[in-house]
C-alpha cells in the first residue's frame, strides 16, 4: 500500500492546492496488489444491496396492505352514503 502512494506522491505537482486534490484522488483510486483486500468490500456491498432490496420489498408489502385497507374504508363510506340517500327518498 505504501509503495503505491509513494509512486503517486513522486509525481505530484509543487503547488499546494494541486497537491491536495491529487492526494485526495490518490486515496480514492487505490487498487490493491493483493486482491484479497477486495473481499470485505464485496461482502459489505452484497449485504448493503440485499438489505436495500429487503427494505424495498417490506415497504412494497406494507403499501399493498395500506391500499387494501383504504379501498375497504372507501367502499364502506360509499355504502353508508348510498344507504343515507335511499333513506332520504
Amino acid at each position: 500500500m505504501c509503495h503505491f502512494y509513494a509512486k503517486i506522491l513522486d509525481k505530484l505537482p509543487e503547488r499546494n492546492d494541486e497537491y491536495m486534490s491529487a492526494w485526495i484522488l490518490a486515496m480514492l483510486l487505490y487498487f490493491p496488489e493483493d486482491k484479497r483486500e477486495y473481499i470485505p468490500a464485496v461482502i459489505t456491498t452484497v449485504l448493503f444491496v440485499l438489505s436495500a432490496f429487503a427494505a424495498f420489498r417490506l415497504i412494497q408489502r406494507q403499501s399493498k396492505k395500506e391500499q387494501k385497507k383504504t379501498e375497504w374504508l372507501y367502499h364502506q363510506v360509499n355504502l353508508k352514503k348510498e344507504s343515507r340517500k335511499q333513506d332520504e327518498h
